[in-house]
């Protein structure tokens, strides 16, 4: 019986500690993820211009950046009671789908530069709530909150070798501040995409598809960004 007791006192030791390890391993692996992304960044920076010996002065191109989210802006998540003291109790994000804002890029080489913008997004915030007691005398109506949403994008940008069309990529993170009467919870964003740039007259013209995501700083019910979106953007850079 000792030894019985011994090995059920290893299992259940075991066993905690393989919880823990998965709590870890699911809290760090957006971390590495993140950290893997950028020394990738890093390794295409360092092995990219070696394609192309040109030396080119450093440059700085403005232009302005536009398209749709492919998801909602922002999601509401509720506490498990809401649903037991209303008749109604309902959160949607009603903005208007559309992205746009400024951007620069400095130039580093042919190949390498950074970019910086300030994209806008409006936000409309449709919510009803009908307590189940006491019951109301007539209709009632939602609430509408109107806001915006801004995201300041920090990307390290790698062209690749190109004619006519020349493909690149991006990588970094995207702070972000919010107008209006609400508050969320979400962090500061990464973001990964790529797409073509081609020139049309001094018109640089770049189609792209952009993932971000975004999580929360505590476990905080109600509104935060939508932890994983895409964007289908389209970049005007005078050059």
């Amino acid at each position: 019986m000792g030894g019985l007791h011994r090995e059920s006192g290893v299992l259940k030791r075991n066993l905690a500690g393989s919880a823990k390890t998965t709590c870890y391993i699911t809290m760090m692996g957006f971390g590495f993820f993140v950290r893997g992304s950028i020394l990738l960044l890093v390794f295409t920076c360092i092995s990219v211009p070696a394609l192309g010996q040109e030396d080119e002065t450093p440059s700085v191109n403005f232009g302005v950046i536009t398209g749709v989210p492919l998801q909602h802006i922002l999601r509401y998540q509720p506490n498990q009671y809401e649903g037991l003291f209303s008749l109604v109790n309902r959160h949607d994000d009603d903005s208007f789908p559309i992205v746009v804002g400024p951007t620069v890029t400095f130039n580093i080489t042919k190949y390498i530069g950074f970019e910086g913008a300030a994209l806008y997004r409006p936000i409309r915030l449709n919510e009803l709530y009908i307590p189940s007691y006491p019951p109301t005398s007539g209709p009632s109506s939602p609430t509408i909150t109107r806001g915006s949403w801004w995201e300041f994008p920090l990307l390290g940008k790698v062209q690749f070798p190109g004619k006519t069309i020349v493909p690149f990529t991006k990588i970094g993170i995207v702070p972000h501040s919010e107008g209006g009467y609400f508050r969320i919870t979400s962090t500061t964003g990464f973001a990964l995409g790529g797409g073509v740039e081609w020139n049309v007259s001094r018109i640089g013209i770049s189609p792209e598809l952009r993932y971000s995501h975004w999580s929360k700083r505590y476990g905080n019910l109600g509104w935060s960004a939508t932890p994983n979106r895409i964007d289908l953007l389209v970049g005007f850079t005078i050059h």
